[in-house]
């Protein structure tokens, strides 16, 4: 669950990654096989409860860093992105010193409760962002909500292309 109102571009794309990863981890009854999965069959790639389902998207965990016997610090503040997709089951973070993605193994976190100053650190990173999440065709069309439309199974396309110079 995300306790965020706005969510960093980075973190969006990689929620939208981690998606993909387990729509394809997962057999489904109606495709090529009931008992492979597609990651399975392409990539000969299976996944492990373990390895690949120990952090939920979003969670805390103080990262650590290679130093040496110097000063600096030797954690980083870190969202959980999901696994990075090897083989030994490391996991993806989205560093809060530093804005950017960085893989850790899985000795190299660990898991615990998102402290105030982090949850205020991701605000502060996210500042730019739009709050929520806009769901967009290929052209940025935005998708109406279904607030917006009264039929709960109607899918509306707002479409505008009149400023824009997308089709050359």
């Amino acid at each position: 669950m995300i306790l965020f109102k706005r969510i960093p571009k980075r973190m969006i794309v990689k929620l939208l990654q981690n998606v993909i990863f387990y729509l394809n981890a997962f057999p489904w009854i109606d495709r090529i096989s009931p008992d492979l999965s597609l990651k399975t069959i392409v990539k000969g790639f299976t996944i492990g409860y373990n390895l690949h389902f120990r952090m939920m998207f979003g969670a805390y965990a103080p990262t650590r860093d290679d130093t040496g016997n110097t000063m600096k610090p030797r954690t980083t503040s870190a969202l959980a992105m999901g696994p990075n997709k090897n083989m030994q089951g490391g996991i993806s973070f989205f560093s809060l010193t530093t804005g950017r993605i960085i893989d850790k193994s899985g000795s190299d976190f660990t898991p615990l409760p998102m402290p105030q100053d982090a949850s205020d650190r991701a605000a502060h990173v996210a500042r730019h962002a739009p709050p929520g999440l806009t769901f967009t065709g290929y052209y940025n069309d935005r998708y109406a909500s279904d607030s917006d439309s009264g039929d709960d199974n109607d899918t509306t396309i707002v479409t505008d292309h009149s400023d824009s110079d997308i089709f050359i």
